[in-house]
């Protein structure tokens, strides 16, 4: 057995050591970006926010969305951190639930997201997508009411 540097490995591998820089000048969540997209009509995600929202400028972003920037918020789901998108509908339940339940700020809140289909989705999304869905945010933390608990239960 021989011992190698990271030096040897990097050249034999060849990698740019530019490319490594940048690399760990990233700072994106270790799960990467947690897509409600994939989540189908009935199904839903825990999660708890662990950062407050913050927004990202990048031009593969405009590329996709018409935008320079997207917002995003730092979550936890399942013992492992993502990023995850604030899109419009995401945030107007997050705020909803603020108002409702007398809180200010998000970090160490737990909500669960849940997936449904938007029975009256205007025709111009139906017409991309088909079956369009759209997403109901529910506070399930501390102090969240009983109530709340059982409807979102039963709803799944």
């Amino acid at each position: 057995m021989e011992k190698v540097g990271f030096d040897e490995l990097m050249q034999d591998f060849d990698i740019d050591k530019e490319k490594v820089k940048k690399m760990a000048s990233f700072t994106g969540a270790p799960g990467g970006k947690l897509d409600l997209k994939e989540l189908k009509p009935g199904d839903s995600v825990t999660i708890t926010i662990v950062g407050e929202p913050y927004k990202v400028k990048h031009e593969k972003i405009e590329a996709a969305t018409g935008k320079p920037y997207a917002y995003y918020v730092r979550v936890n789901k399942d013992g492992i951190e993502y990023d995850m998108v604030l899109s419009k509908t995401i945030t107007m339940g997050l705020l909803a639930e603020m108002e409702k339940h007398g809180f200010r700020d998000l970090k160490g809140r737990t909500f669960k997201i849940l997936a449904t289909k938007w029975e009256d989705a205007p025709e111009k999304y139906k017409a991309d997508k088909g079956e369009v869905k759209t997403y109901k945010v529910i506070y399930v933390g501390a102090g969240a009411s009983s109530s709340t608990k059982e409807v979102t239960e039963l709803e799944l």
